[in-house]
């Protein structure tokens, strides 16, 4: 409620109480996030972060099976709407939800990014010509685990700049 001084927002009762029960909640589990520890309850800690760490590689298994998908479908002619429906499509194929669709109002399932465009564009009906610099971004939610990567390609045939450009990103990545 904002532009409300501190004390007007806990006059309703209800928000406070809330409020502090789900403090105490977080209290009173160890692990600080509640639908795990009642997902996890039955298991040790070993078996709970083993169980974890199987679901956050799928879902990056998921992520790369997309990545590839959207990386395949990059042509001259094909719009960016294209590339964010198939990754919609491929995402829900595979059990997940789109990481990036809703986020604070963001109507894509991916961040597409054109040339002199910086990141986190908006998929636009805008169409990829030969030797375009496309960046993409995407991001997925499987059993509540995020994954997210990008991925920059140039469009059709390739030209000096794109690849230089591509090939010193990723040693930079690389580098750390």
């Amino acid at each position: 409620i904002t532009g409300q001084k501190p004390e007007k927002r806990w006059r309703n009762g209800f928000n406070y109480r809330n409020c502090i029960l789900f403090n105490r909640a977080i209290k009173k589990f160890s692990w600080g996030n509640i639908q795990h520890k009642i997902l996890y309850e039955h298991l040790t800690k070993e078996e709970a972060e083993q169980k974890e760490i199987e679901l956050i590689t799928k879902s990056c298994k998921i992520l790369a099976s997309v990545k590839k998908v959207l990386k395949d479908a990059v042509r001259p002619g094909i719009s960016l709407k294209d590339l964010d429906s198939i990754a919609y499509n491929e995402i829900i194929k595979a059990g997940a939800k789109p990481s990036f669709l809703g986020y604070h109002g963001f109507q894509g399932t991916i961040c597409a990014s054109v040339n002199e465009e910086l990141i986190h564009g908006i998929p636009s009906s805008r169409i990829l010509k030969d030797q375009d610099l496309l960046s993409i971004d995407v991001g997925l939610i499987y059993e509540g685990y995020h994954s997210d990567s990008a991925f920059t390609i140039s469009v059709g045939s390739s030209n000096e700049e794109n690849d230089k450009l591509i090939e010193v990103a990723q040693k930079a990545f690389e580098a750390g």
